[in-house]
């Protein structure tokens, strides 16, 4: 895989084939919470993921996009990988380190 530098975002997600909660709601994604009323640094990231929910809603289904609780990024790495369930979806800066752990997408 080809990495474009330290600048480059991935959405990390966890495909958590038999543990992921789905309600009558459908798929549920926990995305990371912003630090504040004032942080907006990914609604940008957010919206795309959403608009992608939504354009293929009709093919896969109902989903529930909703913030997890204030966590660092440490901890959110860990919970994902631990697939905890708080978070299931986050965007972060890319490391070789990270994309061993995790799934980049």
């Amino acid at each position: 895989m080809r990495l474009f530098g330290r600048f480059v975002f991935y959405f990390i997600l966890v495909l958590q084939s038999y543990t992921v909660a789905l309600a009558e709601e459908g798929m549920i994604y926990i995305h990371n919470a912003p630090e504040s009323l004032a942080d907006k640094r990914y609604e940008y990231h957010w919206k795309i993921l959403r608009t992608a929910l939504e354009r293929t809603h009709s093919k896969y289904g109902k989903y529930s996009f909703k913030p997890s609780i204030l966590m660092s990024k440490l901890r959110q790495v860990s919970e994902i990988k631990m697939a905890t369930e708080k978070i299931t979806v986050m965007h972060l800066g890319t490391s070789r380190a990270l994309e061993k752990k995790l799934i980049p997408i």
